[in-house]
């Protein structure tokens, strides 16, 4: 009795329409860098990179602004993590924190010495002509960061001192 219950049982669940969902879930892992003070190897992001990064990372992961502060006090660590200990108040602020890190690790070179090397840069004799490219992308980004408005165009500045800085005079006249 009990089993023939029991295959009732189950061909009643057998008959039943079944609902199937399918439903696929990706989870995308956003890492906080960490931020040691002075870049050790190339890998190590600069100041200003790592503070662009954390302000869009934040934004993504829509943290509440009176936590920002804390997530981002986590992740600066070593010498830079003893700067904001010892200048600043626990209660700071976000923007006070980013603040403090630029300014003790930011840039400190003359802006018209980074103009003068996006003028000098030049094609090295063992540089392809993209890495040649990325080094003259990298000194106007730097420009650029610190004062935006410094170059009314700068794609325009940027091809000319492209041409001018390639090795192989052909180039330069394509």
């Amino acid at each position: 009795m009990e089993v023939q219950r029991e295959l009732e049982e189950i061909r009643t669940m057998l008959n039943r329409p079944q609902v199937i969902t399918n439903t696929v879930v990706i989870t995308q892992e956003r890492k906080l860098p960490d931020f040691y003070g002075f870049p050790k190897s190339t890998e190590d992001l600069l100041v200003e990179d790592w503070v662009e990064k954390m302000k869009s990372l934040l934004k993504i992961l829509k943290v509440a602004p009176e936590d920002q502060a804390e997530l981002v006090r986590e992740h600066i660590k070593g010498l830079a993590a003893d700067t904001i200990k010892y200048t600043l108040n626990r209660d700071s602020s976000v923007d006070e924190i980013y603040d403090t890190l630029l300014q003790v690790y930011g840039d400190k070179v003359a802006i018209g010495i980074r103009i003068r090397e996006l003028y000098n840069c030049k094609q090295d004799e063992r540089d392809s002509i993209r890495v040649y490219a990325y080094k003259l992308q990298h000194k106007l980004e730097c420009i650029l960061k610190r004062d935006p408005r410094r170059f009314n165009q700068p794609e325009e500045l940027l091809k000319e001192q492209f041409i001018l800085g390639l090795k192989d005079e052909s180039l330069k006249r394509e």
